[in-house]
């Protein structure tokens, strides 16, 4: 997702990642990423503490991007915890406001021509790439979408397109479309 893209975008501009993952799964993939520096850490004040200690390593933290936190959860950080610290950037406008010397900068991601070109360009030449759970096909994505226990939300995933050849018969024409009375994705063949 967002983590993995900017990680790779941080340490493409030579700057010294610490991440924060939930879990050992996640530590992987950033290991595979290239972060040299990994904190596994259950919850906010986790990270925080494991920030913290590593401030007073020979690279002191300067800034924190929180993409998971709440305005809740950052409330109870107090308000010394982030030594060092002088900004903290949330995409869930959720960044403090209450530490001691920090910045809070709250950024939303504009989804822009330029944006998307830069994003596109760094994918085609590999120096950001989407690590992938796995390759579907169409119909199963149709299918996995239509199904909320599947867990896409949480990994990414390639679909695989299948061109069939002028004189085979295609199969039918599957849509994807939102249906408000389910509160899903729906999938739909035309009649």
């Amino acid at each position: 997702g967002v983590g993995t893209i900017l990680v790779q975008l941080l340490l493409n501009r030579c700057a010294h990642v610490i991440a924060t993952t939930r879990s050992r799964a996640g530590a992987a993939l950033l290991t595979g990423l290239g972060v040299p520096d990994i904190e596994v850490a259950h919850d906010l004040d986790g990270a925080v503490l494991a920030l913290s200690q590593r401030g007073l390593a020979d690279h002191p933290v300067t800034a924190v991007v929180d993409l998971a936190s709440t305005g809740e959860a950052w409330a109870t950080v107090p308000g010394g915890a982030l030594a060092g610290v002088r900004t903290v950037v949330s995409t869930r406008h959720a960044a403090p406001t209450h530490l001691e010397a920090v910045a809070g900068v709250n950024v939303v991601a504009l989804a822009d021509k330029q944006t998307l070109t830069r994003l596109a360009h760094a994918l085609a030449t590999g120096s950001v790439h989407i690590p992938l759970a796995r390759a579907v096909s169409i119909d199963e994505a149709v299918d996995l979408l239509q199904t909320p226990s599947a867990g896409l939300g949480k990994v990414s995933v390639a679909i695989r397109e299948h061109r069939y050849s002028p004189d085979a018969p295609r199969p039918p024409e599957r849509h994807l479309a939102r249906s408000p009375e389910l509160g899903s994705n729906t999938a739909t063949t035309p009649t």
